[in-house]
C-alpha cells in the first residue's frame, strides 16, 4: 500500500497542473480523487486482514484455556493496534490538504504495525 500511495502522491505533486488539465479538474479535486482511491485501497487491504483475523480467532477458539491465557497479551496488542489504525484512518479521512501527507504516513505506520501484530500472533499460535 505504501509504494502505491507514494506513487499516487508523487504524481500529484510533480504533475499537479498537468493532471488537473488532463482530467479537467481543479488540483483540489485531483487530491480528493487520490484520497478516495487510497481509502478504497485501504478497505480492500483491511478486508484481507479481516480474513487473517478470522483464522486467528478460529485458531484461538480451538486452544486450551492455558494457551489462550498465554497469548492474551498478544491478542490485546492486536486489538490496540486495530484501534490505532482505525483512529488514523478516521484522521486521514478528515485531513486537510495541508496535513494529508502526514496523515497518510501515520496511517501507513499504523497499518504496518497492525499487520505485523496479526502475523506475529498467527505464527506464534500452535
Amino acid at each position: 500500500m505504501g509504494r502505491w500511495l507514494a506513487s499516487c502522491y508523487t504524481l500529484f505533486v510533480v504533475h499537479k497542473s498537468l493532471v488537473s488539465w488532463l482530467l479537467g479538474t481543479k488540483p483540489s479535486e485531483v487530491l480528493m480523487q487520490l484520497k478516495e482511491a487510497y481509502l478504497q485501497r485501504a478497505v480492500a487491504e483491511v478486508e484481507d486482514l479481516a480474513a487473517r483475523v478470522a483464522v486467528l480467532k478460529s485458531r484461538i477458539a480451538k486452544q486450551k484455556v492455558s494457551v489462550k491465557l498465554q497469548y492474551n497479551w498478544e491478542l490485546d496488542y492486536v486489538r490496540n493496534r486495530f484501534a490505532e489504525f482505525k483512529r488514523r484512518l478516521e484522521e486521514l479521512e478528515e485531513a486537510s490538504d495541508d496535513h494529508l501527507e502526514e496523515a497518510q504516513a501515520a496511517t501507513e505506520l499504523a497499518w504496518k504495525d497492525l499487520q505485523h501484530a496479526v502475523d506475529t500472533l498467527l505464527s506464534a499460535l500452535p
